[in-house]
């Protein structure tokens, strides 16, 4: 049994993840066009991924791989962040190796959150938490994998802006509301994929969005019977 399972009521690692991920989501597209808005971004982008690395923590080969994946991205974005020797986000080094390491890395954290979802057997408020944060790790997940089919295959995506033309071209915050309406399978058509390659990625998260909710439900519903009937036995 885990630290933060100990009791059914208890809100733990996961918890803080899913607050920290809730406050960066709504953040995002707030502070992006702001001057000094990359700092704050950046800022809680550290606390999300620092929350993320705790939430795994029960092994010590997790956390070194975990770090592993988030150190050498955070480095080169606070370089970017501040030019330092002229370093950008345009940079090759932050297109081709930064953007691929955040996208590993929110991958693995995914993974693993989800494996423990589906092993324990003990339903917590925790472990609520944590099957939420797997559903907005999802979306962050593959928001980072359209920008980096971005970076590699310009005018993967066009924004699409009534009464003007079309811009070859999505940031952050809009990768972010593309894979979460995709997701959804929602869509107003205001961004649509430029290329056969965004098209595969984004039906194939559709079909994880779904089934992810579906086990979901199956495995709260299974874990709350099973905690109920014990319950039983244990007073009758």
């Amino acid at each position: 049994m885990s630290r933060d399972s100990a009791h059914p009521s208890h809100l733990g690692r996961y918890f803080y993840l899913l607050v920290s991920m809730i406050v960066m989501l709504i953040a995002v597209p707030l502070v992006e066009t702001w001057q000094g808005g990359l700092m704050i971004l950046m800022s809680l982008v550290l606390v999300t991924m620092s929350l993320a690395i705790y939430a795994i923590s029960g092994k010590r080969y997790y956390i070194c791989i975990a770090s592993i994946l988030a150190l050498p991205p955070l480095f080169l974005s606070m370089l970017a962040l501040f030019g330092v020797f002229g370093f950008t986000r345009e940079s090759p080094v932050f297109l081709y190796i930064a953007m691929p390491l955040f996208s590993l890395f929110w991958l693995f954290i995914t993974f693993l959150i989800l494996r423990t979802f589906l092993s324990e057997s003990i339903f917590t408020r925790d472990k609520i938490c944590g099957a939420v944060c797997v559903f907005l790790l999802i979306g962050v997940s593959w928001a980072t994998i359209y920008l980096n089919i971005q970076n590699l295959a310009p005018e993967s995506f066009y924004l699409i802006t009534p009464g003007e033309a079309a811009i070859p071209h999505i940031t952050v915050s809009q990768a972010i509301y593309f894979s979460f309406l995709t997701m959804a399978t929602m869509g107003y058509g205001d961004i649509i994929p430029g290329n056969n390659l965004v098209r595969t990625v984004a039906y194939s998260q559709a079909v994880v969005g779904v089934l992810y909710i579906a086990v979901f439900i199956a495995r709260v519903v299974s874990l709350y019977e099973q905690q109920h009937r014990e319950h039983a036995e244990n007073e009758s």
